[in-house]
């Protein structure tokens, strides 16, 4: 994979009365995902036989592992999923695409050794996940963990080119919120600019549409579920050195999904659950924060991509 090209940031007119909302659009990806960002500084960082472990829903294994591949390196990659992963189906997306998990495990298994775990409320070490390796028989030496990301920003570069294709900081960035490397590197990004509003929104149910942005590693789905806001939680200072202080997440609908998907068909944007998230929420931005002004603030969604067609387009190669 060459070095990633700047995303397009598309306005979209006659929204929820927004007057100047765009989207940040990351389904042009080769794989259809923010993720392969990650997946390419990852595999530009590290040497070139470390074994690269990950905790993923697809989006990133699928990702990390067809840059090896196509990369002809000796890494090694160790995936984590979720127990029962394989009755998992995700979609429809925008393009109305569905994907059975058992299709992005036969993937995974060709190119990488796939192990269920059990998602829970506690933080996975990097030493936690060699131990489950280990257990497995697996090997880890020059183990990498990726699943909060590397020792650099991994997606930083998206906010960069939304500055630079606006002229000017956005005063909202609403963001899905899965592990919340995304989230946090916005955040890092527009303080130093001491504007900006960044909006997490995540899932409370394993079983949503969006079931990418159920994280309850790094977010307390109970609260989320029985208040509609719930805080973060990461390691601090994570890989980058950056301290992590909680902040709020909030809970996007079943219904507003299905809206943010409706969004996404009628301006040609391709996007899965998880990436239409951010278009949902619009129709209760400003009670969410009163201070929003959808009159004159600057709006961005972040699309963080459609997994699931960019998986079915890399295997129609």
């Amino acid at each position: 994979m060459s070095l990633i090209a700047p995303t397009p940031l598309l306005q979209l007119k006659g929204v929820n009365n927004f007057r100047n909302l765009y989207v940040k659009d990351e389904s042009v990806h080769p794989n259809g995902t923010f993720k392969d960002r990650l997946s390419w500084k990852a595999a530009q960082r590290y040497p070139k036989d470390c074994v690269f472990g990950v905790i993923s829903y697809g989006n990133t294994a699928i990702s990390l592992t067809r840059l090896i591949k196509d990369g002809n390196t000796s890494n090694e990659v160790v995936v984590f999923v979720p127990k029962g992963f394989e009755t998992w189906t995700f979609g429809p997306s925008s393009l109305g695409s569905t994907i059975g998990a058992n299709d992005i495990l036969k993937e995974l298994e060709t190119y990488a050794n796939v192990i269920p775990i059990e998602f829970n409320a506690g933080l996975l070490t990097d030493n936690d996940l060699i131990d489950l390796a280990t257990e497995h028989n697996l090997n880890t030496k020059n183990f990498v963990n990726i699943t909060e990301g590397i020792d650099i920003p991994a997606y930083v570069d998206i906010i960069i080119e939304v500055v630079e294709q606006l002229g000017k900081v956005p005063d909202v960035c609403i963001v899905p919120y899965g592990a919340g490397i995304l989230c946090n590197e916005l955040k890092d990004y527009l303080g130093q600019f001491g504007s900006g509003l960044v909006i997490p929104v995540a899932v409370a149910s394993p079983n949503s549409m969006a079931r990418m942005l159920f994280g309850p590693i790094w977010l307390d789905v109970n609260q989320l579920k029985l208040g509609g806001v719930a805080f973060s939680r990461h390691n601090t200072p994570d890989r980058t050195g950056a301290v992590r202080t909680p902040y709020p997440v909030f809970r996007v609908e079943e219904e507003e999904i299905l809206n943010g998907l409706q969004i996404a068909e009628k301006f040609g944007i391709s996007a899965e659950p998880s990436g239409a998230a951010g278009f949902g929420i619009l129709q209760r931005l400003c009670q969410i924060d009163p201070s929003i002004d959808p009159e004159n603030d600057l709006i961005v969604v972040i699309n963080t991509g459609n997994g699931i067609d960019g998986f079915l387009r890399g295997n129609n190669k």
